[in-house]
């Protein structure tokens, strides 16, 4: 399970590293947690590719409920990873 918890950050450089490094490492299948205050969703892993860094199709508005990370990528200034995940719903 990758965690995403949102809270206050010194600058740019810390947010990457501490919540976007190891995006590289997710594979389709595997979860992401997200946690903001007492609020938390669930997402399962359905992309994870490198895109041109004029690509904004994986912006687009989708029918389902999705968490969409994108971040650098190293020593490849015209590339970014984009990592996509679909609301796991619980059938409370």
């Amino acid at each position: 399970m990758y965690y995403a918890k949102s809270e206050p950050i010194e600058s740019i450089k810390e947010h990457t590293e501490k919540l976007l490094k190891n995006l590289k490492l997710l594979k389709i299948g595997d979860e992401i947690k997200y946690k903001y205050e007492n609020f938390t969703k669930e997402y399962k892993i359905t992309e994870n590719v490198i895109i041109k860094d004029t690509d904004l199709e994986s912006l687009e508005e989708t029918e389902e409920n999705c968490i969409t990370l994108i971040t650098c990528v190293e020593n490849e200034p015209q590339y970014r990873r984009c990592v996509r995940g679909v609301e796991i719903l619980n059938e409370d």
